[in-house]
C-alpha cells in the first residue's frame, strides 16, 4: 500500500475511532482539522486545500515534509504505544 493510501486509511480510522468514542470527539477533530491544521498546512505550502470542495492535495513544499510523514507512517505502532523505555 502506498504512503498516501496508508495516510488516508489512518485518517479514516482515526475518524472512525473518534466517532465510536462519541460524536463530540469526532466533531472536535473535524473542527480542528478544518479550522486549524489544514489552513496552517496550506499557508505553509505543504498542502493545497480547497475548502469549498473539501479536497486536499500535495502542495509545492510537500517534499520537505514527506520524509517526516514517511517516518511517522513507518513507526506508527511504536509511536502510538508510547515508545518510552
Amino acid at each position: 500500500m502506498g504512503l498516501r493510501r496508508r495516510r488516508r486509511a489512518r485518517l479514516e480510522a482515526a475518524t472512525r475511532d473518534a466517532a465510536v468514542g462519541g460524536g463530540r470527539d469526532r466533531d472536535r477533530l473535524e473542527v480542528e482539522l478544518f479550522h486549524v491544521h489544514l489552513p496552517k498546512l496550506a499557508d505553509a505550502g505543504f498542502v493545497e486545500w480547497n475548502r469549498h470542495l473539501g479536497s486536499v492535495a500535495c502542495g509545492p513544499r510537500f517534499d520537505e515534509i514527506e520524509p517526516l510523514l514517511r517516518f511517522l507512517d513507518e513507526n506508527a505502532g511504536e509511536l502510538s504505544a508510547g515508545g518510552r523505555d
